[in-house]
């Protein structure tokens, strides 16, 4: 029975521990002050900027579907990198902004996975379009797709 109670003790203790990081990670527990992330400070930048209706050479629904081959393009194992620069090069930065927003924020866990049992599951974070490719991303697909945010001086 004492080695029971051992074990439930630690148990507990690993449980606490473990809520404890989330809370902190989350920002629901903040110990350390106010910090802003590098993804809500890139957030911020980005609401900043509007696209122009007028200049805009796809449609709400393209938009919508360019969003969705992104996301697809990096959810789960694996990232289809030259679906990402093969959409993104035909944007102009309207175009670009416009799937930005469209796209919205997204849960992303490292995995890449949007799905919702993973959400709860899996740890995950919310953050927008750049953000995920830049977590998806590496060497010189992921300078070509920073030159196309350079390009149209669009925060990455």
């Amino acid at each position: 029975m004492e080695t029971f109670k051992k074990y439930w003790f630690v148990l507990v203790v690993i449980v606490v521990i473990i809520a404890l990081y989330v809370a902190i990670k989350k920002g629901v527990l903040n110990l350390f002050g106010s910090t802003v992330s590098p993804e809500e400070k890139l957030a911020a930048q980005l609401d900043q900027l509007e696209y122009d209706p007028k200049k805009l050479s796809i449609t709400p629904s393209e938009a919508i579907l360019i969003s969705q081959q992104l996301l697809a393009a990096m959810d789960r194992w694996g990232t289809d990198d030259k679906t990402i620069m093969s959409l993104l090069d035909k944007l102009n930065r309207d175009d670009l902004l416009f799937v930005i927003k469209t796209f919205g924020i997204q849960p992303y866990n490292g995995l890449g996975s949007s799905q919702a049992v993973d959400r709860y599951l899996l740890y995950s974070v919310n953050v927008n379009l750049p953000s995920w490719i830049k977590a998806e991303m590496s060497g010189q697909n992921l300078a070509h797709v920073a030159d196309i945010f350079s390009k149209f001086n669009i925060p990455f």
